[in-house]
């Protein structure tokens, strides 16, 4: 994550008498997310590879890449949205389409650098955009 451009280095200086996940940002949001089941976890910090949301396909090649999980994938995703770390909202297909607010993001993306997968795991984000990139030019012949 760029050092500069982080938002959870923000409201650092919350009140002293309120407890303390809810003097910082990086508090509120860790304080989440250390309720979460470690497959959660697991699941959200690869999410946060997508910046502009994905939708279930690209969850499933993230979130799975390649392994078999210990929870099913559309239940993991429904968690995340119910523990409000994850918005839906329907493209005009009905298609349901995720995503993640900038310093909940930010906060996953620090989780996953920290883990010894995530160079494996950016390596299949970029596989899952390099095959959707080749099926539109093969569809559209562009």
């Amino acid at each position: 994550m760029q050092a500069g451009n982080n938002s959870l280095n923000l409201l650092t200086g919350g009140s002293r008498d309120l407890p303390q996940r809810q003097q910082t940002m990086r508090g509120a949001i860790g304080w989440s997310y250390d309720l979460l089941e470690e497959e959660e976890k697991k699941s959200l910090n690869r999410l946060a590879l997508f910046a502009g949301g994905f939708t279930l396909d690209g969850a499933e090649a993230i979130v799975e890449a390649g392994e078999v999980l210990k929870v099913d994938l559309l239940n993991s995703v429904a968690s995340l949205v119910d523990k409000s770390l994850l918005s839906q909202r329907e493209l005009p297909d009905g298609e349901p389409r995720f995503r993640m607010l900038q310093v909940v993001r930010e906060f996953a993306l620090d989780a996953l650098g920290a883990n010894s997968e995530a160079d494996k795991i950016k390596s299949v984000h970029a596989e899952f955009y390099a095959a959707l990139a080749e099926e539109a030019l093969f569809k559209y012949g562009c």
